[in-house]
């Protein structure tokens, strides 16, 4: 999968060179976004000190030290997946006070960030663990309006065409 070498790309452009720091930078940047959706999501599903505390729990665990260190791909799955998370229980627990627009927005960009995971670790690994997490949400809550409430042509089209375009692409340059 392409991401991970063109963030680590972009980074040394954009601070003049390719060394160890350039190339880690947006690993470690993943980590800290991993730390705070972390808090985010468990404040929205708790309070504030059952979000702080898990943002603390998940800052200091060995997989985000680790990962947020190193120049690989799981940190950038991990934001894009705990993101489109985040964003359908943003949606779920706000679903009465959203806007249109608003609600358009979150799942435009929930279908985008599902979609960024095959660029991150490849076809459909990150979308599974989205669909299977939202969708047993739906399910055990059975709320069947939520389905209609994540239908999105436009989002999954967009979703759609970011996680093929690099494999498209890649085919259409050497078959």
């Amino acid at each position: 999968p392409p991401l991970p070498q063109w963030l680590a790309g972009i980074c040394a452009l954009l601070l003049g060179g390719f060394n160890e720091w350039t190339m880690r930078l947006p690993f470690a940047i993943s980590g800290v976004v991993v730390v705070l959706l972390t808090v985010r999501l468990m404040t929205r599903l708790f309070d504030a000190r059952i979000g702080s505390l898990s943002g603390v729990v998940q800052a200091t665990t060995v997989y985000t030290v680790m990962y947020a260190r190193l120049a690989e791909s799981d940190m950038l799955l991990l934001v894009f997946v705990l993101g489109a998370i985040t964003v359908f229980q943003e949606v779920e627990t706000q679903f009465t006070t959203l806007t249109p627009s608003q609600l358009q927005r979150l799942r435009l960009a929930f279908w985008i960030l599902l979609g960024l995971t095959n660029l991150a670790k490849g076809v459909a690994f990150g979308a599974v663990l989205i669909v299977f997490t939202c969708g047993g949400w739906i399910l055990l809550r059975r709320d069947w309006q939520a389905v209609r409430r994540w239908w999105s042509p436009l989002g999954i089209f967009l979703g759609a065409a970011v996680a093929v375009a690099w494999p498209v692409a890649v085919v259409l340059h050497d078959p």
